[in-house]
């Protein structure tokens, strides 16, 4: 239960990967991974980075 007037998560991370730059920098890490030819780092920028509800974020 959450407290009257609280941010629900998706409001925090709607706010960090579309408005901080911070949720900025990750992005643009996850582009450079998906660059590589090394499978290992694609798959690290493609599952470990972004929360998938955040992934409309990634195609700004």
């Amino acid at each position: 239960m959450t407290r009257p007037g609280a941010a629900a998560y998706h409001d925090i991370d709607n706010w960090f990967f579309g408005e901080s730059l911070g949720g900025r920098l990750i992005i643009d890490i996850r582009k450079i991974l998906f660059s590589l030819a090394d499978p290992v780092l694609k798959r690290v920028g493609m599952i470990n980075l972004l929360p998938h509800a955040m992934t409309h974020h990634a195609t700004q």
